[in-house]
This record gives C-alpha cells, structure tokens and sequence, in this order.
C-alpha cells in the first residue's frame, strides 16, 4: 500500500500512541515474553556482538535480553548520536550507569567509542510499525534507514562472508497494514514481538 508523506506520519502517530497507552505492567510482561522467544532463536545463541537499543517512547524493552546476552558473553552495543546527528554504536557493559544525551537517548556514560560495523551479528532495531512482509516504519529520522543500508541494496558499503541478522524489535500493536517499501528501506529479515518470533527468509 503506497503511502504519503502525511499518511505515513499519520501512521507514526496513531501507533506511538498505542505502544505509550499500555501501561507498565503490561510493557514488563511483554519484554519478559519477548526475551523468552528472543533468546532461544538461532539468531540470538550463535551472535556473538549485538546491536540492541534503550527502549525510548514506549517502545518494547531489551533489558532482559541484554541481561541475557551479557550472561552469556556476548558483545552488547547500544546507539548513540554525534554533533553531526548522526548515529553510531557504542559498547554497553554489565554495570554501565546510563545518561541522557542528544534527545534524551540513554547510552552509557563510560563508552564513547564507536564499533567498527561489520562485526556485528544480530542487529535489533526498534520501530513505530511494521508489517509481515519485512517492511519497518520508523520513527521518520532516516537514522536507522541510514545505518541499515550499509548492509544491502544500492548504498551497501560494507563487505562481509556473512551479514548479520535484521531483526525489528515491537510491540504485537506495532502491526499495520503492508507498507510500500521505499527505495532507500531495507527489509527486516525478522520480526519479534511480545507473542511471536517471524522470519521473512
């Protein structure tokens, strides 16, 4: 379904609102259920380095699945934004107290380096909408469209044997209608909500 701009941030709207109207002990026991489903998917038990997210705005929480990764030995990075507002990713680490910075978004206070790209094996990337077909609405800053398409389509930069695992991280809510894929959007090769884990490929 092709979208307008005035549409697709009429969409952005009506679905942030629905994530922030559920109420706290709704959004835990849907991150504990998500972690659940998450951790057990291949995906999450050979990755060894992971991109995840501080859950912003309603958005569906990884810090069980971060405790999880961290148990495990597994590399955790969380984003961050430079003067440029432009996003990167930083380590997050068993213990790292979280501030506020560009915007509000949390990122540890101690890491300030930026991981080279492709060591990453799962990247889980939050969004306002999605749809079974792979498609992601996000929140309408192109930042992760940005990030995303350094691992395919027509602005690939990075090279690597195997690419890593795009799985949109969202609240069951968080589906909608199928999206028309933009010329700049990757698809997700998964979805994971708090009831279901989906592949695409």
């Amino acid at each position: 379904m092709h979208l307008t701009h005035t549409a697709r941030s009429k969409l952005r709207q009506e679905h942030r609102h629905q994530r922030r109207r559920l109420r706290p002990r709704q959004q835990q026991q849907a991150a504990l259920r998500l972690s659940k489903q998450l951790c057990a998917t291949p995906s999450f038990l050979r990755a060894k380095v992971i991109a995840t997210y501080i859950a912003d705005d309603g958005e569906i929480a990884l810090q069980n699945v971060i405790a999880k990764a961290w148990q495990q030995g597994k590399a955790i990075y969380t984003p961050a934004f430079d003067a440029r507002k432009e996003m990167y990713f930083v380590r997050y680490q068993k213990g790292d107290q979280l501030i506020a910075k560009q915007w509000g978004v949390k990122v540890p206070a101690a890491q300030t380096t930026p991981i080279k790209l492709p060591a990453f094996d799962l990247i889980l990337t939050p969004l306002v909408a999605f749809d079974l077909e792979g498609n992601r609405l996000g929140r309408g800053g192109g930042y992760y469209d940005r990030f995303l398409a350094q691992y395919g389509g027509a602005m690939q930069t990075i090279k690597q044997s195997r690419r890593p695992v795009i799985m949109g991280v969202a609240h069951s809510c968080q589906q909608t209608t199928p999206l028309a894929a933009q010329p700049w959007d990757i698809k997700l090769d998964a979805i994971a909500t708090d009831k279901a884990i989906t592949y695409f490929n």
